[in-house]
This record gives C-alpha cells, sequence and structure tokens, in this order.
C-alpha cells in the first residue's frame, strides 16, 4: 500500500511537463521557515506567514522539484535535494540562507533525494534513492560514496560518541559507516522488512521501525537487536524519545509509548489514519499527524488535548518554532499552517498569489 502511496504521491509527474505533487518537506531556524514544496523552496517569516524569497526566483523549471526537509548549516547556507524528473539529474543544492542564491550544487547521483542530508564532522551525508550515502565535503565535492542493496529513503544518523553514521536502508538492514573513510563497521542481519525512517539514538542504543510492524531496539556498537515491539502497522515513522519513552506511530493509526529500556507498551491510542510521520515532543505535550488531515496534541500520558483538521493530508513531522506548531500538508495552495500550541489557527502560507 505505501509503495503504491509513494508511486503516485512521489514519483508520478502531472500531465503537461508540470512537476510531481509531492508532500511538503520543512525545517526552520526559529525564525524563518524554508519550505521545499513541488517546484520551489521557500523561505518564510515566521511572525507573519509571508514569503522572503523562492529558489529558483524567477519561474518555475519543469523538471525541477523538491521534497527532502531543507537543512541549515553553518555560515547561513541551507541544502536541499531535488527529484530526478523528465529526464533531469537530480542535484544537492547549496543555498543562501538569506537570499536563496544558489552557491552550488552536487550532481553524482542518480535518483531522487528522498531523505535531508546529515551534517556531521565537518561532512555532509547525503541519502540517495540510487542506494547509496555520498560523503562531500562542505563545499559539495565528494569524499566517498558506500553503497547498498536497496533505496534509501530515510537521513543518516549519528551520535556523538562515535565517529559513525548509521544508515538504514530498503535493503532490511542497518548499517554503520566509519564517518571518515565510508568503510563498513557492520551490517545489521535482515530485520524482517524495509527501513524507511532515519533510526533514533539513545545511550548506546538505535531504535528502528520497520515494515515488518516492529519497532527494534538495536546495540549501536554492535548491530545487535536488544528488544522487539509489535505493532499493528508498518512503523513508517521515525521515533521521539523523551522521559524514558519512545514515542511513534504506525499506519494503522496507533500512537505508542515504549519503555526504551525493556520494550514494553506505556500506552497507545488510536488515530483516524496513517502516521507517517516522527511525533513532536514539545513543552509537555507530544503533537502528531496523519494522512486523514487532522493534526492531535496528546499529552505524555496519551490523554487528547485537542485536534484540527487541515484541508490536505499530512504526511511530513511537525516542528515547533517559539509558540509555534507548524504543519505542512499536500493543499497545493496552503501547504503550511502555523498554531499556537492551543490549537488556535495564527496564519497560512498561500501561494495563490504568487
Amino acid at each position: 500500500m505505501i509503495l503504491l502511496l509513494l508511486s503516485v504521491i512521489l514519483l508520478s509527474a502531472c500531465s503537461g511537463g508540470q512537476a510531481v505533487v509531492s508532500w511538503p518537506g520543512l525545517t526552520t531556524d526559529g525564525k524563518v521557515a524554508y519550505l521545499a514544496f513541488n517546484q520551489f523552496v521557500y523561505a518564510i517569516d515566521l511572525s507573519n506567514g509571508q514569503q522572503i524569497w523562492r529558489f529558483p526566483a524567477d519561474k518555475a523549471v519543469s523538471n525541477l522539484s523538491f521534497y527532502a526537509p531543507p537543512v541549515l548549516i553553518s555560515d547561513n547556507q541551507i541544502l536541499v535535494g531535488s527529484f530526478a524528473q523528465n529526464g533531469a539529474k537530480p542535484r544537492l543544492y547549496n543555498l543562501n540562507a538569506a537570499t536563496g542564491q544558489q552557491n552550488w550544487v552536487f550532481e553524482g547521483a542518480s535518483n531522487h533525494f528522498i531523505a535531508s542530508p546529515l551534517i556531521a564532522n565537518d561532512n555532509i551525508y547525503a541519502a540517495n534513492a540510487d542506494g547509496n550515502v555520498y560523503a562531500l565535503n562542505m563545499n559539495g565535492t565528494e569524499r566517498w560514496k558506500f553503497s547498498t542493496k536497496r533505496s534509501i529513503w530515510a537521513s543518516p544518523a549519528t551520535n556523538e560518541a562515535c565517529d559513525c553514521i548509521y544508515v538504514a536502508s530498503m535493503d532490511h538492514s542497518l548499517y554503520a559507516l566509519d564517518a571518515q573513510t565510508g568503510s563498513q563497521r557492520w551490517k545489521s542481519p535482515d530485520l524482517g522488512g524495509a527501513l524507511a525512517s532515519a533510526p533514533a539514538y539513545k545511550d548506546g542504543v538505535l531504535f528502528q521501525g520497520t515494515s515488518d510492524k516492529q519497532m527494534l531496539a538495536i546495540d549501536a556498537g554492535t548491530g545487535k537487536t536488544i528488544w522487539s515491539f509489535e505493532t499493528a502497522g508498518w512503523v513508517w515513522s521515525g521515533a521521539a524519545i523523551e522521559d524514558g519513552n519512545l514515542y511513534f506511530g504506525d499506519l494503522e493509526g496507533n500512537l505508542y509509548a515504549v519503555d526504551v529500556q525493556t520494550g514494553k507498551q506505556v500506552w497507545t491510542v488510536k488515530a483516524d489514519g496513517a502516521i507517517l510521520s516522527k511525533p513532536l515532543v514539545y513543552k509537555d505535550l507530544i503533537y502528531y499527524t496523519t494522512e486523514t488531515a487532522h493534526i492531535y496534541a496528546v499529552d505524555k500520558a496519551g490523554k487528547p488535548q485537542w485536534q484540527q483538521e487541515t484541508s490536505g493530508k499530512v504526511y511530513a513531522p511537525v516542528l515547533a518554532a517559539g509558540d509555534l506548531i507548524l504543519v505542512t500538508q499536500t493543499d497545493v495552495n496552503n501547504p503550511l499552517i502555523a498554531y499556537n500550541q492551543e490549537g488556535s489557527l495564527k496564519w497560512t502560507f498561500s501561494l495563490e498569489k504568487k
């Protein structure tokens, strides 16, 4: 089901040479939101929801589109990957965060950038749907690449205690790589299903969801499974860790709280649709979304606090910026909504007149 979903939403071009219709990717520095959606990347003022700039600045390019959330890096720069469409090469762009001007572009990959790159160890680690992780220096020059057996749809992950990166592949395995050389430190056994989200890390343990309806705790030093938790549906969602609990959703609409030490369920609540994105834990509440156009807020005991219905389906994670809760949706005219923490609408970023 989810492979068909991606085929329709992410990879199918509209008629007339238009860009794919995808869900938006979002990041923020607390004052500005950077939105990757269809044929543009937008910078949006969070004080009023107004556009600051867009890339490309002049007009849409028929074979250029964006999906992966941009990533902020030092020296006022952002990175954002593009889709390979209508014969175009996939590209990883480095843009000036203040102006949207292009600094450099990497063209060494051969498929879509579905995941955001990781910035660590003064390097860029960019996963691509061609099954490779590309390690670049900060000016976009390739240092090494590592190949898995299938596509990579998840961002690489790391931790401060190890000069390494972790890569979740659709080939059912999790990899630990040396961050400097790209050599493999370990590869997990087949985990029973595809891995569509980045692992979460805490105290030497990686937490990885699978399409085999499991959340796994994996030793970050060896790749061996410590415990497994069975779910009702595919765990597409990444996991958030807070106060000794792991919070994540599945495609059956269940939000779980699981003890990180034991793998035992603390509580679960049922939503009205598939949960595809990592929950946000922010100021004593947990925010999560469903593909059925809803955003939910529950407390850390799982008790509902509020919910809102959006005008488009919601697949991407909720982000927080000060007192704002930011939600992206598939509405082609209104891709970004800002709520306050009580669920009241503050503003909507509209593309109708842009």
